[in-house]
């Protein structure tokens, strides 16, 4: 009894003297409890009064309103742990002076920083690839940001009413050009319009999909292109790759849906009998700022298309075989998809704007546009040229000068051409595109000046290139650039490693051959497997098959707790979900397909990958749907079966795109004719996941906890859980006597 007395006396002291460390000691500490971080690590809300904030590493997203209005702070330290900054976070914070932005986000979004009269100076790092609608509108005190060569997009609203802001660029930058054409609109500040007591914070900049901006303005769904495009009801249907592509028509937008893209190959037409048909709707226009891949494909009666303003992305075969005879693109558009435009036979025009940074392979194949300069109807020289960008080349020279003024060489614009054995770039060039010279077998010489900044997949593969010196600000250099054996040679740090979207196709093994080689985990799994799908899942069950696999592939099938990519999709048609009965208990859950390389892939064109779930519990007697993501970021419905081996219940379903999945129930009761009996079910290889390249951690319990730990404070529960602990012991010792 002595014994617990003095236990429980010392826990009491103990408890003291941690509540006595010094305040300084403690403060990183009790901060945290500042922070409103929720359970998917977003940072809803600042509660604190301190001027320098540290944003804990433990948060992945800043919500809107975060730090509005806050008058307290002076400087705050964004980590690289932050992917994503909402709208207004930071509106109103009239003292802020100082903002470092950490490595992960990839856009300063619209408002962020708007009426920050305080603010002084900005640094944009080099992730940064776009500035938004008002960024920082009306920070009468910015005298100075900096902006790299990797941004591509500014909206011209971004510095409205910075009166005293001088933006540095790179010369011959996308940001250098918007510098100039931002200082003429400076000397007419502050009369601009509107002052921001006229804009509302609660609402969005761009309502998605609706074509209503928060301003008022008319959006991209206004668009005379709209009116007379096909699909208008569900007869309207294509048949690709023996699938049934459907436009379907709903209140507020006329959209399409399906599961995959078209190929390059004349398609045939069908009727809809026996055919699924998603309930889920798609945009045509993805939040005010994307075409969307296979919008427009073979429309009729678009003619003379003028894209939308605010488009920054045109997805891929966005207007493929459509009757599109000329087209305008708007500034601040910065990428062109993988056959946008491609057999539109009757495209003899395109207008491209000076902030492309991207034009993937095939975008303006066969239009007529190409097709007549290459046959010298149209355009005085060699080059065919537009919005500093070299669409294509129709010269023989050996020794090869890129104009002056152009910015990015389109992907594979001098692929194969064996005349050329040297080339000399313009100081305007920030972008070398995918296979540009790939296979030029007598290109041994070439110079690199100093503000490119990118150079794209197998952009030099194949040329002859002894050795190669990068300029001191160079970020990029895309998969498998040059050959294996061409010395790289940097000036300043080893520039990040990327890949396009080209190398995650299937149908790509090529590509994907010439890269380094996975893990050894990978290969040994690979090695002694025959074709086909080996399944490696965080817990057994999930089967896959591919159709026509030559090869073995591993798929890696992890259970999520939270998808950020689920979660803005199924926001994004929240008006629809109530008619979909879609519950909470979502069963989610992340595939990922790699081949020896390591490298994801994440469209599979015409082998349809066909997927086993056992079915999650509570579906038994429910009829079930799957839902996932398309590469636009949209919720897609695919058709779904319920399948029972012996006495195992599975979701079967086919894909021809890997990216994180969904199953729920409708809550309508499943009958017995609809349970396919099968006597087979693919067989799949159980075990522990092997660590490959691209993996990306996934949150788990002890993430949670520590994120939780965090916002509640580590003293304070420390001091808590003493003083218990003591209590308890000092009743036992009540209840001894």
């Amino acid at each position: 009894m002595r014994k617990l007395k003095l236990l429980g006396v010392a826990l009491i002291i103990a408890s003291l003297l941690v509540a006595s460390i010094p305040a300084s000691e403690v403060a990183a500490a009790t901060a945290a409890s500042d922070f409103v971080i929720s359970s998917d690590y977003t940072l809803t809300k600042y509660k604190g009064t301190a001027t320098d904030v540290v944003i804990p590493s433990s948060v992945l997203k800043i919500a809107t309103d975060a730090f509005k209005n806050n008058t307290d702070i002076v400087s705050v330290t964004i980590p690289d742990s932050v992917k994503k900054i909402e709208p207004y976070a930071f509106w109103g914070c009239s003292n802020l002076e100082v903002i470092s932005f950490g490595s992960g986000i990839n856009e300063l979004g619209d408002f962020i920083l708007a009426n920050c009269k305080g603010l002084r100076s900005v640094v944009v790092p080099s992730n940064v690839l776009s500035i938004g609608i008002y960024s920082f509108q009306d920070d009468v005190s910015l005298t100075d940001i900096t902006i790299p060569y990797t941004t591509r997009s500014i909206h011209r609203t971004a510095f409205d009413g910075c009166i005293n802001l001088v933006i540095h660029a790179p010369a011959g930058s996308y940001a250098d050009k918007y510098a100039a054409e931002f200082e003429k609109r400076r000397q007419e500040m502050p009369d601009y319009g509107w002052t921001p007591e006229d804009v509302d914070p609660e609402t969005p900049a761009v309502i998605d999909g609706t074509g209503e901006t928060g301003d008022g303005e008319t959006g991209p769904e206004g668009s005379s292109s709209e009116e007379e495009t096909p699909g208008n009801d569900l007869s309207s249907v294509r048949i690709v790759d023996n699938r049934a592509v459907f436009f379907i028509d709903t209140d507020k937008m006329k959209t399409y849906g399906g599961s995959e893209q078209p190929e390059m190959q004349d398609d045939k037409s069908s009727d809809a009998e026996g055919a699924f048909v998603s309930r889920i709707p798609k945009y045509r226009i993805v939040d005010g700022t994307t075409v969307a891949d296979n919008a427009y494909y073979k429309a009729e009666g678009l003619s003379a298309l003028s894209v939308p303003d605010g488009i920054k992305s045109i997805g891929q075969f966005a207007y493929a075989r459509s009757s599109v005879t000329s087209v305008t693109i708007p500034d601040g558009c910065t990428e062109i998809g993988y056959g946008a435009f491609y057999h539109c036979d009757d495209l003899d025009y395109a207008k491209l704007p000076d902030s492309i940074l991207s034009v993937e392979p095939k975008a303006f194949d066969h239009t007529k546009w190409v097709d007549n300069f290459y046959a010298g109807t149209i355009g005085n020289g060699d080059f065919l040229i537009s919005g500093g960008v070299v669409i294509a080349y129709r010269g023989e020279a050996e020794d090869l000068i890129i104009p002056d003024g152009v910015r990015v060489i389109a992907s594979g614009v001098f692929k194969d051409n064996t005349n050329i054995k040297s080339v000399t770039f313009p100081d305007t060039l920030i972008c070398v595109g995918e296979e540009a010279f790939y296979g030029c077998s007598n290109l041994s010489g070439m110079n690199l000046d100093e503000n490119i900044g990118w150079i794209n997949d197998r952009a030099f593969r194949g040329c002859p290139i002894s050795s190669v010196s990068f300029p001191e600000n160079f970020a990029f250099l895309g998969l498998c650039a040059f050959n294996d054996d061409t010395e790289l040679l940097y000036a300043g740090d080893e520039p990040a490693a990327t890949r396009s979207t080209s190398s995650e196709r299937l149908a790509d093994q090529s590509f994907r051959d010439m890269a380094p080689k996975a893990d050894e985990s990978t290969l040994s799994v690979l090695a002694s497997a025959e074709s086909g799908v080996i399944v490696l899942p965080i817990d057994e069950g999930i089967q896959a098959s591919l159709e026509g696999a030559k090869r073995p592939y591993i798929l890696l099938a992890d259970r999520l707790v939270y998808s950020e990519e689920l979660e803005d999709a199924i926001r994004r048609i929240s008006d629809h979900i109530e008619s979909l009965h879609l519950k909470e208990n979502l069963s989610m859950f992340d595939l990922n397909m790699i081949d020896d390389s390591g490298i994801h892939i994440s469209k599979l064109g015409k082998q349809a990958l066909t997927v086993m779930v056992p079915i999650p519990e509570g579906m038994n007697d429910s009829k079930p749907v799957t839902l996932t993501v398309d590469r636009n970021g949209q919720l897609e419905e695919l058709e779904t079966d319920i399948v029972k081996v012996g006495d195992d219940m599975f979701v079967r379903f086919k894909t021809y795109h890997l990216t994180p999945f969904a199953i729920y129930s409708t809550g309508d009761t499943l009958g017995d004719d609809e349970i396919v009996i099968s006597e087979t079910v693919t067989q799949a290889m159980g075990g522990r996941r092997p660590v490959s390249a691209g993996d990306t951690a996934k949150p788990g319990f002890g993430d949670l906890f520590k994120a939780w730990i965090e916002a509640m404070g580590v003293m304070k529960l420390v001091i808590a859980g003493l003083l218990f602990i003591s209590g308890s012991v000092m009743v036992a010792v009540k209840k001894k006597r």
